[in-house]
């Protein structure tokens, strides 16, 4: 009976989540085509999808002054960040057309010495960095002047998001 119990207090808690009405959807290890606007399309396409929000990732490397830090950047819209229900410490989440703005980890700003409790009003210049034919790292585009416009609690990444959109206009290769 304990057995059953246990079974059914797992099954009825996972049933009753938010964890089965989401789904990530990544290439697999030997694929060789990228989740591109058409295959988004197809997900679309399929019976019950009420919604698919594309996610990418980059490197990059954030500078304030002389302290410099690798740095996570993911690309989502900021109904994503809903979804995710993504509790910001301080500050506003972007909008779809917000330029040069994102939101950071506490984390993020605990390695610039600055208060993770609040908006800093500082802005930071992004290099985004990728890995070249020769396996070397190296940047692929500048951008200078981004505005941290919300800070979420999370002590233990480096991480920054910014509106897909703005993602789209850089000069990065998702491919590398």
């Amino acid at each position: 009976t304990m057995g059953l119990g246990l079974e059914e207090l797992t099954v009825g808690s996972i049933s009753k989540s938010d964890a089965l009405l989401t789904m990530d959807v990544n290439p697999g290890p030997n694929e060789i085509k990228p989740i591109d606007d058409s295959t988004i399309s197809t997900i679309k396409s399929f019976k019950g999808i009420v919604g698919v929000w594309p996610r990418r990732t980059l490197s990059a490397k954030a500078n304030l002054g002389e302290k410099k830090t690798d740095i996570t950047i993911i690309a989502v819209s900021p109904s994503f960040l809903q979804l995710e229900q993504t509790k910001l410490v301080s500050g506003r989440l972007y909008h779809d057309d917000d330029e040069r703005s994102m939101v950071v980890s506490s984390g993020f700003l605990k390695v610039f010495g600055l208060p993770t409790k609040s908006t800093p009003l500082v802005t930071f210049k992004v290099e985004f960095t990728g890995v070249n034919s020769a396996k070397e790292t190296v940047v692929i585009d500048t951008v200078n002047n981004f505005s941290i416009v919300g800070v979420i609690e999370d002590e233990s990444a480096v991480v920054g998001y910014l509106p897909l959109n703005y993602a789209d206009t850089l000069n990065y290769d998702y491919d590398n």
